[in-house]
């Protein structure tokens, strides 16, 4: 299994939230995905396409910056930790407007990598 697999997919995973592209970003879920958000509301699978609608609606013009906090890999299963700064169009230099760390639970089901649950914190 390879790491630079799985952080391309984190980095759609990301990129998807940012233009509202909610079709690609189900496609990265596996059936039983749950979730745990910044807020700690606990997302189950039926209820992602609802969440989803409510708190990404619209595409977001703000840059990001994707830091790979690390990495595990053991047979079909693979853990992520990274944190996303999202700063205003074209202004890195600032002060980012948001961080996001997450940790992510992926599993290699029938050929490619789906996402079970992770946990979101807005530091």
């Amino acid at each position: 299994m390879d790491a630079s697999e799985i952080w391309s997919l984190e980095e759609t995973y990301v990129e998807t939230h940012l233009t509202a592209d909610h079709e690609t970003l189900r496609k990265l879920f596996h059936d039983d995905f749950s979730m745990f958000t910044s807020t700690g509301e606990i997302v189950p699978s039926s209820g992602v396409p609802d969440y989803l609608a409510r708190i990404y609606g619209n595409p977001r013009k703000l840059d990001y910056e994707f830091e790979r906090e690390g990495i595990v890999i053991s047979g079909d299963t693979a853990i992520t930790h990274f944190a996303v700064k999202y700063y205003p169009p074209a202004d890195r230099d600032g002060d980012p407007v948001a961080i996001v760390g997450s940790t992510h639970v992926w599993k290699f089901v029938a050929g490619e990598w789906k996402l079970m649950g992770g946990r979101n914190v807005r530091q």
